[in-house]
């Protein structure tokens, strides 16, 4: 059936031995997901946004990826179709958002911290 609706609509698609490893694979990898959500297995990378005229930092972009513990880290292209597939990116987002807002306080605090003991 998902092969048949990922090459178009109207299509019949006969089952191959493949197909049937294919959808182990994603019930499980859906699974692991699902667990992912729930553990300590996401994580976030923050690539800087630099201003080009000044060469400031003006921003950062949180960039998700997921610590698998068989299949060690996957990018977002292995697993992001998948969220919004299952309806987990609703989930997915705000653990992403809840982690980003987290470390963002903390650079602040720490900010704030580095200038405090400077200015005494």
């Amino acid at each position: 059936m998902y092969r048949a609706k990922a090459c178009g609509k109207g299509r019949v698609e006969t089952f191959e031995v493949e197909m049937h490893a294919a959808a182990v694979e994603r019930l499980e990898l859906e699974a692991d997901l699902r667990r992912a959500l729930f553990g300590d297995e996401l994580l976030l990378h923050y690539q800087p946004v630099v201003a080009l005229d000044t060469g400031a930092i003006v921003g950062v972009e949180a960039l998700v990826r997921w610590r698998h513990p068989e299949r060690g880290l996957l990018p977002p292209s292995v697993f992001i179709p998948l969220a919004e597939e299952t309806g987990l990116v609703q989930a997915l987002g705000r653990q992403v958002l809840f982690e980003a807002c987290r470390q963002t306080r903390l650079w602040q605090v720490d900010t704030r911290t580095t200038l405090r003991s400077r200015s005494t």
